[in-house]
This record gives structure tokens, sequence and C-alpha cells, in this order.
């Protein structure tokens, strides 16, 4: 890339580099993040001078690269974290935001958002195929049912207004819609079998253990994340139970 002062003189050469799909930005422990600036073999500040031309600092991070200020009137200060204040100084920032920043931030903006759609269409499915998988199984309570709904509804929702969004690709376009109805099934399906994970359990138990056991796993289900180890789980169970045969 080239840097052209308003006259259309050359006062900085350099090249830029991207990550792949701009997966976000590059860590700064790796060492190369942002695009730095060089006079001969002079680094002039850090890699995060140039953080300041872009819409976000943070954009910088996603590009690694180098400009060498090539006009005789960009000088280092002392401490060379900059250049000396100079009328050319202030147009070889302008012009780097002005080519450079803008531009690149614009891309950044909408491989984000792009990306973000992308993430709730992968999350939907996999959402999707957990609740399809406990459905098959048997969910565990009414309680586990009733969350299973509400997920899929959820879900549900933010595929329909993703599939309405301007500047959704065509192709993420038709899996968000092929999404909802699957959603729509699935929602179906469960509204209408009312089986729970019990009906999986061996006939050899009789019917008051398997309701015995059908109240343990709804308590499991409901105390779990309560519990922050196997034996305060299982005393918060046999609470539940011994206050259920008490009513």
């Amino acid at each position: 890339l080239e840097i052209l002062d308003n006259s259309g003189k050359i006062i900085g050469r350099g090249w830029r580099a991207e990550r792949k799909e701009l997966l976000g930005a590059i860590l700064r422990s790796d060492g190369v993040d942002g695009i730095r600036v060089r006079v001969g073999n002079i680094l002039i500040g850090d890699n995060d001078l140039l953080d300041k031309v872009f819409s976000q600092e943070r954009f910088n991070a996603y590009f690694i690269g180098e400009i060498h200020a090539v006009d005789p009137g960009l000088i280092p200060n002392s401490r060379r974290d900059d250049f000396e204040d100079s009328e050319i100084r202030e147009v070889f920032y302008d012009k780097i935001k002005n080519s450079l920043g803008e531009p690149l931030s614009k891309i950044v903006q909408k491989r984000s958002s792009e990306n973000a759609k992308i993430k709730v269409i992968n999350k939907s499915k996999e959402v999707y195929s957990n609740i399809k998988e406990d459905k098959k199984i048997g969910f565990v309570s009414d309680s586990h049912r009733s969350g299973a709904i509400k997920d899929l509804r959820s879900y549900k929702d933010e595929l329909l207004s993703l599939s309405k969004s301007r500047g959704l690709d065509t192709k993420a376009r038709v899996e968000a819609e092929s999404n909802i109805q699957k959603f729509d099934d699935l929602l179906s399906e469960i509204k209408q079998d009312k089986e729970t994970i019990i009906c999986s359990i061996s006939s050899a138990y009789s019917h008051s253990e398997k309701e015995l056991l059908g109240r343990v796993f709804n308590h499991l289900y409901n105390n779990y994340a309560k519990a922050k180890d196997p034996v305060k789980l299982t005393k918060l169970i046999v609470q539940k139970l011994n206050a259920e045969r008490k009513i």
C-alpha cells in the first residue's frame, strides 16, 4: 500500500495482512498484532500507535503490517514514540486513517456482524440436536420438558429475526428458514408426546418404584445447579423427598 499526501506524493509505503476470516483480534502475546510504523529500521512507537486511525482502537489488532514513512519531513522525536510535531505528521496520520483505518474498520464491522449471525445459526442447530436427543431418550421431568420448549421458542424467534435481517447472505438465510421449520416440527412433537425418561426404565420395577424414581429425577434436574458436589446434591434430594412424604 502507498500513503499519498494532498498533492499525490508518496509519503509512506507498506503492507498489511489480516487473520483468516478476521476471527477476532490477534493476541498481544503473539507479538505480531497491529499495523506498525517505521522510519528506516527504527520502530516508531509500539503496535498500538495506529489504534487511533480505526473507528474502534481494538480493530488494529485484527491486522498485522508495517508502514514505512519515506517523507523527509517525518522525523522521529527523541523518545521515538512518535514523530515531531509538523504539518506533514498530521497529513500522514489523516491519510492513513482515510485510506486504511476507516476502510478496514468497515471490513471488521461487517465481518463481525456476519460471524454473529452465523453463531446464532450454529447455536440453534446445537440446541435443536440436544433437545431432539433428550426427547428420544425421554425428558427427565416436566421442568425439563418446559425448559426445552422455552429454549426452542427462544431460538426460533432469533432465527425468525435473523431471516428478516438485511445483509444476510442467501445461504445463511435459507439455512435459518429451514431451521425454523425444524423447530416448529419438534415443538409439535414435544407437545403431543408426554412420555418421560421413566418409560425407558425396565418393567422389572414396580409402578410405585418408577414413581419414586420419577420424583428423584425431577429433584435431580431442579437442584443440580444449586449443588456444589454430589454429596450436597444427594442431601438436597433426600430433603425434598422427606418433605413430600410429610405432605
